[in-house]
């Protein structure tokens, strides 16, 4: 069974917390990694259990860009609200015809969501980066419900999904996913 969940593509996930200094307000951010192209998807969402299938739409929105319409395996962490997720994704991934596999993680183990607690935190700096650079730009103390919060993390998964290169590979996840390097504008 190991060998068998190796040979399918894997994507983890993982809910991201993040509260600006002296700010009682809490960002909650939908992270997902898929582990062949290290591609990074952020969905910002109102709280963890909010919009579930809004959620699960992304998630399957995210699989089809990586053109897996075959099997693949969504792995998470075995909290009640990540199970009603993977379960909506799992079904709405069933009607378009597209085979799931659902992997929960054992409580307190991480070994199966490794690289999705790793993203999250590379996330977080990329950012705090970004967000200390507006404030800094406007001489401004940016509060934690502000919007450029939550569009920092997408922002900061967008120049990592094009512009680094993964160690093994050599390679952007965007040119992983879609065979040739970004050639866009930045802003």
């Amino acid at each position: 069974q190991e060998e068998e969940r190796r040979s399918i593509p894997s994507i983890q996930l993982d809910y991201c917390f993040s509260k600006a200094d002296g700010s009682d307000y809490l960002n909650t951010i939908l992270v997902a990694i898929d582990c062949q192209t290290k591609m990074i998807s952020v969905h910002p969402v109102p709280s963890k259990g909010a919009n579930l299938r809004g959620q699960a739409e992304h998630l399957v929105r995210f699989s089809m860009a990586l053109n897996y319409m075959d099997r693949v395996e969504f792995v998470s962490d075995a909290e009640p609200t990540m199970k009603s997720l993977l379960a909506s994704v799992q079904l709405m991934r069933q009607h378009l015809g597209y085979p799931t596999v659902v992997t929960h993680s054992r409580p307190g183990d991480k070994g199966r969501t490794a690289q999705v607690e790793r993203v999250i935190q590379t996330l977080r700096r990329q950012s705090s980066t970004l967000v200390q650079m507006a404030s800094d730009r406007c001489s401004l103390q940016l509060p934690g419900d502000q919007a450029i919060w939550p569009w920092s993390f997408v922002h900061a998964a967008w120049t990592l999904n094009r512009f680094v290169n993964h160690t093994t590979t050599q390679m952007s996840p965007f040119e992983l996913v879609y065979g040739r390097r970004y050639s866009g504008k930045v802003a």
